[in-house]
């Protein structure tokens, strides 16, 4: 996935990135490279499972993972600069508008 789909998708460095529904951060930790040194990703899920097998996995220290229902982020408005989800549904996306920055 790192080598196909990241170069295609980002240009430039995001700071933070968030990954929607995360499951057990696969893509997540491959944002390593989209986010640059320093840069943030976060993961979030609202199944504890899921993110209890993401933290065990390991990777970077740019990676940060949030237990959270994706309908009501709990971040602050135009907190982030890009957003990933292979798996959340519109109604779920709804709550993500409000946490991008412009």
């Amino acid at each position: 996935m790192r080598t196909t789909l990241l170069p295609q998708v980002y240009e430039r460095y995001w700071h933070p990135a968030l990954d929607v529904a995360c499951g057990t951060g696969r893509f997540t930790r491959a944002f390593e490279e989209a986010v640059g040194p320093g840069g943030l990703t976060i993961g979030l899920d609202g199944a504890r499972t899921m993110l209890a097998k993401a933290a065990a996995e390991g990777g970077p220290g740019t990676v940060a993972y949030l237990r959270a229902d994706a309908v009501r982020i709990p971040l602050r408005a135009s907190t982030v600069d890009a957003v990933c989800s292979w798996r959340a549904d519109r109604r779920e996306l709804s709550g993500v508008a409000v946490s991008i920055a412009p």
